[in-house]
């Protein structure tokens, strides 16, 4: 499991699609969460906050207009870096707020797993 230090950064990149055909142009936005908790399901709501909008705004999207996000739903560009974040932070809290807030087939599909609690009555 990864450690989480206090001056823990996050580099969400993404790779954009540029005009010409097979190129692509790469974007990265830096988050610092060290101020978060993230053994907290609040923190990791948090940080997942951080993340979706600095995602829209690596993809070029901007994650205030809803008449957008309502209608379509975020950009493949923003699923992927989301996806891609919670992903490589392998933190099982934010796991479980990713699927929360997308469903266990999605987060399955960018191979996000949550931790299943087994219960046994005696």
């Amino acid at each position: 499991m990864m450690k989480f230090g206090t001056s823990a950064l996050l580099a969400l990149a993404v790779a954009v699609a540029a005009s010409a055909p097979g190129r692509a142009d790469e974007s990265a936005v830096r988050l610092t969460y060290s101020d978060l908790n993230l053994k907290s399901i609040e923190g990791a709501r948090h940080l997942y906050s951080r993340i979706y909008t600095a995602a829209n705004y690596a993809c070029g999207a901007s994650d205030t207009d809803m008449d957008v996000i309502v209608r379509f739903g975020p950009s493949r560009c923003v699923k992927e870096a989301i996806a891609r974040a919670v992903r490589n932070l392998n933190s099982p809290q934010l796991s479980r707020v990713y699927i929360e807030r997308n469903g266990a087939d999605v987060a399955s599909s960018f191979g996000i797993r949550g931790e299943s609690t087994l219960v046994a009555s005696k």
